[in-house]
This record gives structure tokens, sequence and C-alpha cells, in this order.
């Protein structure tokens, strides 16, 4: 099948949030050329198309605008991967059609590309709701809000959370933190999900429940039957339970993984919470910017920090080049007077972003007056975009990680002392 994609919008490596994807105008032909068939027309060339043109010798191209992400739209080994991007994707082989991709950067973008006729369907783990101005197709996948309490703080769900991704399957569980979901690892790390959801660090309230839906313009009323036509039908109910049984969504077993996150001078469960979120614990990923492997390191970063970039796929290996990066930005910042036990979110902010954004962040601090050498309370009060939002991200996770070890550990040691 032919693909384009258009990149609209910055994105940051981390998330996975493509997980492990990094969005930028510079490898937008790196994309295209790892992708199966030819370039379609230029799109500054072509008008809009509807799904009622379908017909002539020329197929019929269908503009889909995505919110990218593990689980819902990836590159690995120049495929193109993800429940919702597949779906569609056989959606559009059977009826004859080709997609352009527009990749976006949130939920709005991909919405507000809809409403004003750049696409025909916007999707990317878009929340089930009743929009003025926009056609619904059915359920693609369930989920459950929670509202999570745990130590002095307490996280809501703020209308409409900010979709960075979510598990290929149909039924999951989100943790929301200030308008951001979040996922946990779901097999044998040191949590499990039902055990996260049965005995909360204080409380875990469901607020809500919902769904996850592809939207249309309710002017093209036949592409809109058609789509949801197909996910009902057999076919596209076959596709989500061969997803729901092989996918992502039962995680991955790194059990043999453990002991590779221990003895570094980074804290365990820091690194942890960086595969998690920069991977989902696969080794064996590369994304389409080209970061490799479980922590998600750029073979250029990693050959001028002296690893051997044939062996990024070796886990240890690729460990060992994300320590090295991070010992460079823990020195970096002790270069600008960052005290030791202040290093972790700047180095954590710099990981995803670079050093030079977090550098500009922490000078507008110290002009309005602030410690340009503390983050919390200081750089924090003037830190926005991903790499602020990453680090938070990490820290909380990595607390969350520590804090069930801890609980964990506790258990077995009463039952230890249970069975005397």
């Amino acid at each position: 099948m032919l693909a384009k994609i258009r990149i609209e919008g910055q994105f940051d490596s981390l998330s996975a949030e493509l997980g492990s994807m990094q969005w930028k105008s510079w490898f937008v032909a790196l994309m295209l050329a790892s992708l199966v068939g030819k370039q379609s027309t230029s799109t500054d060339q072509q008008a809009m198309h509807f799904y009622a043109d379908i017909g002539g010798d020329e197929p019929h191209v269908l503009m889909v605008a995505v919110l990218p992400d593990l689980g819902v739209l990836h590159l690995q080994s120049g495929e193109i991967l993800g429940l919702e991007s597949e779906l569609i994707m056989a959606f559009a082989q059977k009826e004859g059609m080709v997609i352009e991709w527009v990749c976006v950067h949130s939920a709005n973008a991909a919405l507000k590309a809809l409403r004003q006729g750049r696409v025909d369907v916007a999707i990317g783990g878009l929340p089930e709701q009743y929009l003025d101005g926009l056609a619904r197709t059915s359920r693609i996948r369930t989920c459950a809000w929670h509202v999570a309490s745990h130590a002095d703080s307490v996280y809501i769900l703020n209308n409409a959370p900010t979709y960075a991704g979510l598990w290929q399957q149909d039924s999951i569980t989100i943790l929301t933190h200030q308008t951001n979901m979040y996922r946990f690892s779901t097999d044998s790390l040191l949590m499990r999900p039902d055990f996260l959801i049965n005995q909360p660090l204080d409380s875990l309230l469901l607020i809500g429940q919902g769904g996850i839906s592809w939207y249309s313009s309710p002017s093209d009323s036949s592409l809109q039957q058609a789509l949801t036509a197909y996910l009902s039908s057999p076919l596209a109910r076959r596709n989500k339970a061969i997803f729901r049984h092989h996918g992502m969504g039962h995680g991955v077993d790194i059990t043999g993984m453990d002991s590779l996150f221990h003895g570094h001078t980074i804290d365990p469960y820091t690194l942890m919470a960086l595969a998690y979120t920069e991977s989902r614990f696969n080794a064996s990923i590369i994304s389409s910017a080209g970061a490799v492997g479980l922590m998600q390191v750029l073979p250029n970063t990693a050959y001028r920090l002296g690893t051997d970039t044939s062996k990024l796929l070796n886990p240890l290996v690729n460990i060992e080049a994300s320590l090295a990066y991070l010992k460079f930005l823990d020195r970096y910042w002790e270069r600008f007077g960052v005290a030791k036990d202040e290093r972790l979110p700047f180095v954590l902010a710099s990981y995803n972003t670079g050093p030079t954004p977090v550098r500009r962040q922490a000078l507008k601090a110290e002009k309005k007056g602030y410690l340009a050498t503390v983050w919390k309370g200081h750089v924090d009060q003037f830190a926005r975009g991903p790499g602020a939002f990453y680090q938070r991200r990490i820290m909380r996770r990595a607390k969350l990680y520590r804090s069930y070890a801890m609980v964990m550990k506790a258990n077995l040691t009463a039952i230890k002392i249970g069975n005397r």
C-alpha cells in the first residue's frame, strides 16, 4: 500500500507518550524512504479529497490526522505498526484507497485539522465524546479514568487529557496525573496492574468510563457510514482480537532485565522509568528518528560518547550508552553550579530535549529573580514544553516504582514471618 506522512508541529523524543519517537521535519525523507511504495503527489499540490470521489483510474487518497504513539502509529523495521493505524490501513485497503498520514502533536490539533477540512479522518487515542460539527465512529477501545492520590498529591482528570498514547488493547485502565494519561508496566517488573488497582498508594477512585473513537466530518456521510460499517464488521473484530491476544496489551516480560538496572550510579527505579517511557522495555525497537533500543539512544550520540553503535540493540550496551549520556548531562549542569542533589530534574529534562532549551529556561528564571540552579520552586516555574513534562513523568513513575518495591518487599517479609 502506498503511504505518505506529513508532519505538523514539532515532536520531541520520549514518548512514546510515541514512546520513543521524534517527529521533526528533518527526518521526513527518512520516514518516507522507510515506507513501502512510492510517494504520492506533493501535499502542497493536493486539494481536499472526499470519500465520494472514488472512481476512475487514480486511487482515492484518504487523509488521516493521527496523534502518533506506540500503540497508535509507530515505525518498526520500516513498517507502520499500531492498532488504530493498522485498522484504518485495513479499511483503506478494503476500499481501494491509499492513506496520507498527517502527524499532529495533540488530540486538539487532530480535531482542528478535521474541522478545517484538511483531513478526512482523525485518529489516535481520541476520547469518545460528542463534539459539535464532527461525526464519531463506533468505539475502537474502552478505557477507565481514575483519580489517584498518594503522599501529598492528588491528581484529577481535567477535561480531556492529552493522549500521549495508549496500549494496543481493547480495555485499558489509565491513571491520570494533571491532565495527562499514564500507563504502568504490565507483567513482571516490580508490580502488576491488578496490584496497582487493588492496592493503591492512598486511594484510587474510578471517576468515569469511556471509549476511544475516530472522528470524521458529518458532511461526508458516506465515509462515516463506511467507517462505522467496517469497525462493526467481523474483519475489524477479528483484527482487534488478534491485537488483544498477540499485541502489546499483554506487556513485555522483562524479568531477565531487572538486574540490568541495578549496580549503576543512577537509581535503578529512575532507569526503569526511563526505559519504560522510552521503549516500554522493548529492546529491539528503532524509532523513525533512528533512536535505538531499550533507552532509545541515538547512534550519533552513542558514537560521540564512545559506544559501539553496532551493539545498541544489546540491552546492556544500550543502558551503558544511556548512562554515558546521563553522566555527560550531569557534568554539564555541574559546570553551571547546580548542586549534586539538585541535578536530576535538570538532567532528565535535558535527556529529552538536549540541555540548551533547559538552560534557556533556567536563565529565564534567573532574570525573574529565581535561582537558576534549583529546579523545584524556581526553574520549574518557567520550564514549559516536552522536557519539563518528561522529567515530571520520569520522576513520578520512578517514585511509584520505588513505592511499590517497598510495599512488595514488606509483603514478602510479612509472608516469610507468617510462614515460620
